[in-house]
């Protein structure tokens, strides 16, 4: 495989889920090899440390879907989040006890290391329709 090839996968391809709803496909730079590095590549992107959710449903042990990068500590004004909590909710076939507040960024499952993959061009456009669906529902 040649170094440029190698590059390109290393790029992490997500998907950005605005508080108004709005969504727009990220790709975070190469070579984010530890939880903590693919933390520190989203704070351009949350606006604030991370944390990292891994979307497991409570039905299927064992599968998980998707990686979430929420605000660690939202501020008690960053408003709620409805998109983001209606697509972790969907992947997690589980009501969260509090909605995400502020922006989330949606990655894939965790690879080994408990660092996320990379969205595919469907899965990102799938959870865009899905968020337009949902919000279209909702007006």
């Amino acid at each position: 495989m040649n170094p440029h090839q190698a590059g390109a996968e290393q790029e992490l391809r997500a998907l950005l889920i605005a508080t108004d709803g709005t969504t727009a496909p990220v790709t975070l730079p190469g070579g984010l090899r530890t939880e903590n590095a693919v933390r520190a590549a989203i704070v351009q992107q949350l606006g604030g440390p991370s944390q990292l959710d891994p979307c497991t449903p409570e039905c299927a042990a064992g599968i998980h879907f998707a990686t979430v990068g929420l605000l660690e500590h939202p501020p008690a004004d960053a408003p709620r989040n409805e998109a983001a909590t209606a697509v972790v909710e969907t992947l997690r076939h589980v009501t969260l006890a509090e909605p995400v507040r502020g922006p989330a960024l949606v990655m894939g499952p965790a690879a080994d290391g408990g660092v996320p993959t990379s969205l595919d061009p469907g899965q990102q456009r799938a959870i865009q329709v899905f968020v337009a669906t949902w919000l279209t529902l909702l007006a």
